[in-house]
């Protein structure tokens, strides 16, 4: 995964102030985002795993609310 990458995935998922809201859903400091959004630290394995994974997590709670929204609207 590039910074570029993360920067178009957390913003997709997050909206335009996305560093800390997954650095939260990460467990790790929000520099720590920044820092790999920056490019000056490289997303390793683990790491585009673990990002993958709670972006994934919060698109599918985002999916879900709507999904209940949509069912109580009938």
């Amino acid at each position: 995964m590039t910074a570029d990458d993360l920067k178009a995935l957390g913003e997709a998922v997050f909206g335009p102030s996305w560093q800390t809201p997954l650095a939260a859903a990460l467990g790790v400091n929000d520099r720590t985002v920044r820092r790999l959004a920056a490019g000056t630290h490289d997303i390793h394995a683990q790491m585009e795993i673990d990002i993958l994974t709670a972006l994934r997590k919060r698109a599918d709670a985002a999916d879900q609310a709507i999904r209940d929204y949509e069912k109580r609207r009938q």
